[in-house]
């Protein structure tokens, strides 16, 4: 099997035409696409590997390291998704340069480790399975807008050992090549023999690797340095969100539906109406579904927009109570209303379900004025 390596994911048409004619010689027509963003000819005949390699290397396709610390994944970002924040593949062009220069003393080391970035919280590049992820976001300075990363570490794909990715600190843009530089060196300095990137970085632990972190959350003035406030490969435009839009990864065929606290606010009166009447199982249900609206309000102003009530419970879990935007006390909230839900109702049951759905509404009401804010 023969990887093709394929640079951030896009090929050019003449170079995939020329691409084809290649897999129709060496692989009998048959191309796969990995979840990497490369091509994969199976099949091939070993003493075909040269004629192929030079063939690849005519039309501008042999590039080396498929699938090592210097293949990065990145979504299309906001260079075309109308969801994207941030440009994921501006920043892994920048990384893949820095490659063959301020991180090439890491090859070595590094070789097995993944760098993944999204422009959004919707994880179209899967950074919480990386071994360094990035999720594109945005910071406020002076009421001017600053692309920003959140930055993930320690996740893999490992079988029976895969693990998420662990939440740290949100970063300027033009601080993440410095970031990536950071872990590598803590790993060269901490690693004892040959243990993993993932583990050496979960024995340090998140509140000492925030600390490493903290000096690459300051973000100067526009006056002291403008750079800042621009992503990278947009260097000549101006940094700007789009709200309340649909990307590629929501479809456009999905109807848009801004969700507010009034829906919220719905559910929790039917929820006490029917707990009143005696309809326990009913009310329990209307709670459930205002921990959802309440909790979809915040998420929406992330530009996450979960379509079921249990994926928003989820999303709601991750990507505001284990960033620390949430109070921790709801950490594993999603489960524990799934438990509640189907468990047999009662009076005493359907009542703490509605305490719970109304202390997640005033969470929520807490945390989008933060975002507002912001």
């Amino acid at each position: 099997m023969v990887h093709v390596r394929i640079l951030v994911g896009d090929i050019e048409s003449d170079k995939a035409r020329k691409l084809a004619d290649i897999t129709e010689t060496f692989s009998g027509g048959i191309i796969h696409v990995t979840i990497q963003q490369n091509f994969v000819l199976p099949w091939v005949p070993e003493n075909a590997l040269p004629a192929l390699y030079a063939a690849l290397r005519d039309v501008d396709l042999a590039y080396t390291a498929a699938d090592t610390f210097e293949d990065i994944t990145a979504c299309p970002g906001a260079d075309t998704c109308r969801l994207g924040i941030t440009s994921a593949k501006g920043l892994a062009n920048k990384l893949t340069v820095d490659m063959s220069n301020g991180l090439s003393e890491f090859k070595d080391m590094a070789k097995n480790l993944k760098i993944k970035i999204s422009g959004c919280p919707n994880a179209c590049a899967q950074h919480v399975a990386a071994n360094i992820g990035f999720q594109g976001g945005s910071i406020t300075r002076d009421g001017r807008t600053v692309p920003s990363e959140m930055v993930f570490v320690g996740g893999s794909l490992l079988g029976d050992d895969t693990r998420l990715a662990m939440p740290l600190k949100k970063v300027p843009t033009r601080n993440a090549p410095k970031v990536v530089k950071k872990f590598l060196k803590l790993y060269q300095q901490e690693k004892q023999g040959d243990e993993h990137f993932d583990l050496v970085m979960k024995r340090l632990g998140a509140p000492r690797l925030k600390e490493e972190l903290e000096e690459f959350t300051h973000i100067p003035s526009y006056e002291e340095d403008p750079s800042f406030y621009q992503d990278w490969g947009h260097e000549e435009e101006k940094f700007e969100l789009q709200q309340g839009v649909k990307g590629e990864c929501a479809g456009a065929t999905v109807e848009e539906k801004i969700p507010t606290f009034k829906d919220a606010e719905k559910h929790l009166e039917r929820a006490r109406a029917l707990l009143h009447h005696g309809d326990f199982k009913a009310s329990m249900l209307e709670s459930f579904h205002a921990c959802s609206a309440s909790g979809h309000v915040p998420l929406y102003t992330k530009l996450v927009d979960p379509f079921t009530p249990e994926q928003t419970m989820w999303e709601f879990e991750n990507m505001l109570v284990r960033t620390g935007e949430a109070d921790q006390k709801w950490l594993d909230i999603a489960a524990r209303l799934k438990d509640n839900i189907n468990k047999e109702p009662t009076e005493e049951l359907a009542e703490e379900i509605l305490q719970i759905a109304s202390d997640i509404h005033s969470e929520s009401q807490r945390i989008q004025i933060n975002l507002t804010q912001a």
